[in-house]
C-alpha cells in the first residue's frame, strides 16, 4: 500500500461535501472517495491506479452537475487537484514512479505529521520522496512544483541528477523554500538523459 499524495488527499473536503448534499450527489461523492482509497491502496507502479482516478473524477464530475454554489465550486476544485495530479505523472519518466513523498522541517521530523503545508509558508523545508525505477539504470532527476489553492503554479525545483540502477528503489531529498500561498505540491521523477525539467 502507498500513500496518496497530498495534493489528492481530499478526505476531509470530500466528508464536508458529501454531508452538505444528498441524493445521488452524496452517492457519487462517496463513490468517489471509495475510488480514491481504492488509489491509496494500490501499487504505484499499477497500471490499474489510472482507473481508479477516472472513476473518481467521473464521480465527482457527476456529482458537480447536480449541485451548485459552494458544493459545485468545492467539487471543481478537488478536480482541478486530480487534473494536476495527473500532468505531474504524466511528466514522469518512464518506468519511474514516486511512490510517496513527506514535507520534513528538520532532522527529528520523521515528515509523517498531518500538517498543512501552509504552516511552511516562506520557510525552507526538506522534500523527501521515495522514488522507484522499474527500468534499465539511469540518471534521475526529482522535481516539485507548488500550486496555490486555485490550481495556479507558484513556484518549482529541482535535484541534481542521481544514479539509479535497475530495479532500484531509493530516498532522494531536496531543500525547498514553500512559496507564500502554497497549498500542495506535486513532485516528478524525470528521466536524465531524456526529460527537462520546467
Amino acid at each position: 500500500m502507498t500513500s496518496r499524495p497530498a495534493i489528492i488527499a481530499v478526505d476531509d473536503d470530500l466528508a464536508s461535501i458529501e454531508s452538505t448534499v444528498s441524493g445521488d450527489p452524496q452517492t457519487a461523492v462517496a463513490e468517489a472517495r471509495t475510488s480514491l482509497e481504492e488509489f491509496a491502496n494500490s501499487e504505484a507502479t499499477s497500471r490499474a491506479r489510472s482507473s481508479h482516478l477516472d472513476d473518481a473524477d467521473a464521480a465527482l464530475l457527476r456529482a458537480q452537475e447536480q449541485t451548485s454554489d459552494r458544493p459545485a465550486r468545492r467539487l471543481e476544485a478537488i478536480r482541478n487537484r486530480i487534473q494536476i495530479y495527473r500532468e505531474s505523472v504524466s511528466q514522469t519518466g518512464e518506468d519511474l514512479a514516486v511512490i510517496e513523498s513527506t514535507i520534513r522541517v528538520d532532522e527529528s521530523d520523521d515528515g509523517r505529521r498531518d500538517t498543512a503545508l501552509t504552516e511552511y509558508h516562506d520557510e525552507t523545508v526538506e522534500l523527501v520522496a521515495t522514488v522507484v525505477n522499474g527500468g534499465i539504470d539511469r540518471r534521475v532527476v526529482l522535481a516539485v512544483t507548488f500550486y496555490d489553492e486555485t490550481g495556479t503554479e507558484l513556484d518549482d525545483a529541482a535535484t541534481d541528477e542521481h544514479a539509479f540502477g535497475a530495479d532500484e528503489q531509493a530516498t532522494i531529498s531536496l531543500e525547498v523554500r514553500v512559496p507564500d500561498g502554497a497549498a500542495y505540491y506535486t513532485v516528478t521523477a524525470l528521466d536524465g538523459q531524456t526529460q527537462t525539467v520546467g
